[in-house]
């Protein structure tokens, strides 16, 4: 793993060398509320195949330092940008989940010039009810982030697959526990305020929106939303809960191969 600085922080990140895949596309792949670039392990080896893949942690996540909060959509993308650039990377296809889909969103919004396709899975466009977000801030300020571990597993796996993948649940659960509380509460502020209602016609990069059939946190129906007000965008139900890449990763791999390749 390397370090890039930006103004006001390090990212954590992981780039494929060019040698080994001369030529293909770059895909950057944005991790999860409370999740590290590890997330995207079980894509790794089909996606090398066919893209240099740029992993890195979000603000707050990881090894990525700690800025203080709250953050902001824009400052979450930003990141992404800055990163980019440092890396001599001018144009990119972007696959994000949860609140990393959030970030393409405002990247496809903002700097749509610089991907090529967007790939925004298990999210939402806009937050229906920031109390709950206020509320999760108070109880990590209070008590930490093993006050809200359990549950937070209780939404990104379905009940059939953690019973028969314990370790696999154990281990997101590590890094959940391991992600600062000052870093989880900042993005959940960035979560809080987000609202692209008014924006997402102005994504004019291919897209293609992912959910799970069995997602409690982002249900098909914000998938639809998405599909519905984002010109040309499809949409792709996965049997999953909330981290479809972790639950269904052979055909989310190919969900990605199979339209980041389209024509």
């Amino acid at each position: 793993m390397s370090t890039i600085a930006l103004p006001e922080l390090h990212i954590n990140y992981l780039l494929d060398e060019p040698q080994a895949n001369e030529g293909l596309p770059v895909l950057v792949l944005s991790n999860s509320l409370g999740t590290t670039l590890a997330m995207w392990d079980p894509q790794v080896a089909a996606l090398r195949k066919h893209f240099r893949l740029l992993r890195y942690d979000t603000r707050g996540h990881g090894e990525s330092s700690c800025p203080s909060g709250p953050y902001s959509m824009p400052q979450l993308a930003q990141d992404v940008l800055g990163l980019m650039d440092r890396l001599g990377i001018e144009q990119a296809h972007f696959c994000g989940l949860s609140m990393g889909g959030m970030i393409g969103a405002w990247l496809g919004i903002h700097a749509g010039s610089r991907f090529s396709r967007l790939v925004l899975c298990n999210t939402n466009g806009f937050t229906e009810q920031p109390a709950f977000w206020d509320n999760r801030i108070d109880i990590l300020r209070e008590d930490g982030v093993g006050a809200i571990a359990d549950g937070v597993m209780a939404r990104f796996f379905s009940p059939e697959f953690a019973s028969k993948q314990a370790p696999v649940v154990a281990e997101f659960k590590a890094q959940l526990m391991a992600t600062p509380v000052d870093g989880y509460a900042a993005c959940c502020a960035a979560i809080r305020d987000m609202d692209f209602r008014r924006d997402l016609a102005k994504i004019n990069a291919p897209t293609l929106i992912i959910a799970g059939a069995k997602d409690e946190a982002s249900p098909p129906d914000k998938g639809r939303y998405l599909a519905e007000h984002i010109p040309g965008a499809k949409l792709q139900v996965l049997p999953a809960a909330h981290l479809s890449n972790v639950e269904a990763p052979e055909s989310f791999s190919q969900a990605l191969i199979d339209f980041l390749q389209s024509s």
